[in-house]
């Protein structure tokens, strides 16, 4: 006897249907509940359900009084590589550029100094990029660095070179990472630079490289868009 498919199941089929059909991408707008109710012969209750649904899959996401999305393909992140961003993207063939935000010393702070087992008042200089995915901003990514290290390779353009392979020229192989995962909503800076909205949760990822004597090297901060990356791990 074959089993009769359920109008929850149905109404997810046939959206997932229209997605495919009408080639759309990342970011493209959905047709309302109402369309989807009309088309399908399905109550509006059900067609919510539906939705709610993919956004849970991750396949679509809602923004208040503008509708529902798309979702844009998301890039898988491995949280125990010890990749920098620039050699992580090479990896996905993403069309990546970086944008050089500003380049700077401060002297180390309380929390800096505990950071990077550095003495209080140490000069350290800050790397601020923006990474851009097909053209859209995806990562905010700030490396605190001692200056003693980063003098080393400051005359590197940081828009077409990676941290890591940078240090590794010069003799600075990052050997390990330890890093925290939150979940978190936008500063307004976040909201301006990363372009995303008041409602929109971002991933922010903090924590140190080490050198092989096991010596911070850098000390990091990534704020990035939900709806682009996704985290894996594996179990052992």
């Amino acid at each position: 006897m074959e089993k009769k498919i359920s109008p929850l199941n149905q109404a997810i089929e046939n959206i997932l249907f229209y997605i495919e059909s009408n080639n759309l991408k990342g970011d493209n707008l959905l047709p309302s509940e109402r369309y989807f109710s009309q088309n399908l012969n399905i109550s509006r209750t059900t067609v919510r359900r539906a939705l709610s649904k993919l956004i849970k899959q991750g396949k679509i996401y809602k923004e208040e009084n503008k509708g529902y999305f798309v979702s844009p393909q998301k890039i898988l992140r491995n949280v125990q590589d010890i990749y920098s961003t620039t050699q992580f993207f090479k990896s996905t063939n993403a069309n990546l550029i970086t944008k050089v935000l500003s380049i700077n010393e401060i002297l180390a702070t309380k929390f800096l100094s505990r950071k990077l087992k550095l003495q209080l008042g140490t000069s350290i200089s800050v790397l601020k990029r923006l990474r851009l995915l097909d053209g859209t901003p995806v990562i905010l990514e700030t490396s605190y660095i001692p200056t003693k290290f980063f003098s080393k390779i400051s005359n590197v353009n940081f828009e077409t070179n990676s941290l890591y392979s940078s240090f590794e020229q010069v003799g600075l192989t990052v050997e390990k990472g330890i890093e925290t995962i939150e979940v978190v909503p936008p500063t307004d800076d976040d909201q301006l630079i990363l372009k995303v909205n008041s409602d929109q949760k971002i991933f922010i990822t903090r924590g140190n490289t080490f050198l092989e004597n096991d010596e911070p090297i850098e000390y990091f901060n990534m704020k990035m868009v939900g709806k682009i990356i996704k985290f894996i791990t594996e179990l052992t």
